[in-house]
């Protein structure tokens, strides 16, 4: 009785281990799409690295959460297009801090001329949109979430410097982790997703003139791996074909009649 339960249960292990290696190669397949690849990206690392930066704050007074809009959208737009115009640390990073000078800029500008009403300012409102946009584009800057620290600049009170120091920090920190993503893992997908990455060790050869050359350059680039083949593909006429069936054939012939003849 316990030799038939002990069956039944190393079955249902199986089951289950081949059930979980099924699902496995599921979601790895389902990962080699970069797009799918990018949104759990997405999913993963924003939100840790969001975390990473309030905790941050929370333990230091330097990082003001009015840092946090410009930073989720910019972290955002680097994960899910790693590859785009946008995606460039020094971008990233100056941009922002672009963006927070001029703000900061405006906030003083319109204070010093007595243009600064009770609340916000409009007219510093448009100076800092005004300064972020002929900043970025002069310097190559131009980001989007610069417009963003532009203005929040404007609500921090008497913390500009703090503001603006706490958007170098955290935004230092986001494009350290961007870049480590994208250089270890990013770009390096294939080695650890792609299952037909094993194809550089075939060689298929197309065979025409000369194609010995070609067969023996083959052999050297495969015989550079350690599970090296090489496939020599040819198209041969239909009309030559028949000629050489015919040739073997009739020198087949000829070696049985020799045969026949002798002694």
């Amino acid at each position: 009785m316990l030799e038939g339960v002990r069956a039944r249960l190393h079955a249902l292990a199986s089951r289950l281990r081949r059930l979980e290696r099924r699902e496995l190669d599921s979601f790895v397949r389902w990962l080699e799409h970069t797009g799918n690849l990018l949104h759990l990206s997405v999913l993963v690392f924003v939100p840790l690295l969001i975390a990473a930066v309030t905790w941050l704050t929370n333990m230091t007074a330097v990082i003001s959460f009015l840092l946090f809009p410009p930073l989720a959208s910019g972290t955002y737009t680097l994960f899910a297009d790693p590859e785009g115009k946008h995606a460039t640390p020094w971008r990233f990073v100056g941009g922002m801090t672009v963006g927070a000078l001029c703000g900061w800029l405006a906030l003083e500008l319109t204070a010093a001329v007595g243009l600064n009403g009770g609340g916000v300012s409009a007219a510093g409102a448009a100076l800092a949109i005004f300064f972020t946009g002929c900043c970025t584009w002069g310097l190559d800057l131009e980001e989007p979430t610069a417009f963003s620290t532009a203005l929040l600049v404007l609500v921090t009170g008497n913390a500009q410097f703090a503001y603006v120091l706490g958007i170098v920090v955290s935004s230092s920190f986001v494009a350290s982790a961007f870049v480590l993503w994208r250089s270890r893992f990013y770009e390096q997908r294939a080695q650890y997703l792609y299952g037909t990455t094993g194809g550089d060790d075939h060689v298929l050869v197309p065979m025409a003139d000369g194609g010995e050359t070609v067969a023996r350059f083959a052999a050297s680039i495969a015989g550079a791996h350690d599970a090296g083949k090489v496939v020599l593909f040819d198209v041969i006429d239909e009309d030559d074909a028949e000629q050489r069936v015919d040739l073997v054939d009739t020198e087949a012939a000829g070696d049985d009649g020799s045969e026949e003849l002798a002694p």
